[in-house]
């Protein structure tokens, strides 16, 4: 006997997942996303129509009809290439069915992100602020400098993040193959090479922290960036094999942290 469906609704292809009936989903200007249209279980199979603005660039795939026990599991997805003109704009999905009265809907609005056209930095200086590009910058030691990063034609507005110079390479040495003895002490050596300002070494475990264990030294090298060399003295607990041993170069400054780590397996054999 003919089954009308119970419910539609609209899923994201995205790993957004399902979306709720006249939810806000936000997509970027320019970028395609998909959107498929479902319904619950029905006999014959529904009609799915995509009810789309005209002006927003889209395209519609065909309907595909799934049976499940004695019944029909529609979908249909639309493809959106949205633009700066489409933010709040509605996309309606309808459902038609011989035995429903009235067609089933389900909706979504759009919220348009829209990517910055273009991003520079300023050195504020005499006269007029000069465009760094990718540009040196010249600085003095102990005086201050400014720089100004401004970022053009994005929606919301960015969040900016400043960020220095981390190190070239992070290096864990002087262990060979990481087959080590239950009980017995070794020490580690982990180099990171070429930071700027200077930076902390970690040392894990898997997720516990022993650093407490190890030393630390930093080193001034020629191109005035900073070198690091942190020794840590292990005691082998056959418990922790198989766990990664991390060495992770730190660096707090005023604005962010930044961290770079290299890691091993631990091979840890037991006395007989």
């Amino acid at each position: 006997m003919p089954a009308p469906p119970s419910q539609v609704s609209i899923d994201s292809a995205q790993p957004d997942g399902p979306i709720s009936n006249s939810a806000t989903i936000t997509v970027t200007s320019g970028e395609p996303y998909n959107i498929t249209c479902n319904t619950f279980p029905a006999r014959p199979p529904v009609v799915l129509t995509w009810l789309i603005p005209d002006d927003v660039i889209f395209y519609v795939h065909g309907q595909s009809d799934t049976i499940q026990g004695n019944k029909y599991v529609s979908r249909k997805t639309a493809t959106i290439t949205p633009s700066t003109n489409d933010q709040g704009k509605v996309l309606r999905c309808e459902a038609s069915h011989p035995k429903l009265f009235t067609n089933l809907q389900s909706s979504v609005y759009l919220n348009v992100h829209v990517l910055p056209s273009s991003m520079t930095l300023f050195q504020k200086g005499i006269g007029k602020d000069k465009d760094l590009g990718s540009a040196v910058m010249y600085v003095q030691e102990d005086s201050p400098s400014s720089i100004t990063c401004k970022c053009i034609g994005s929606f919301p507005a960015v969040e900016f993040v400043w960020m220095l110079g981390p190190p070239d390479s992070v290096e864990i040495a002087s262990i060979g193959d990481a087959n080590l003895e239950d009980g017995i002490e070794t020490t580690v050596t982990c180099r990171a090479r070429n930071g700027y300002p200077n930076f902390l070494i970690h040392w894990y475990i898997g997720l516990k922290n022993v650093t407490e264990d190890s030393s630390l030294k930093n080193t001034v090298n020629a191109a005035d960036r900073y070198d690091a060399e942190s020794s840590l003295i292990v005691i082998p607990n056959w418990l922790d094999h198989g766990k990664r041993l991390i060495c992770e170069a730190v660096q707090t400054t005023t604005f962010s942290i930044m961290a770079l780590n290299e890691s091993i397996v631990l091979n840890i054999s037991c006395k007989h």
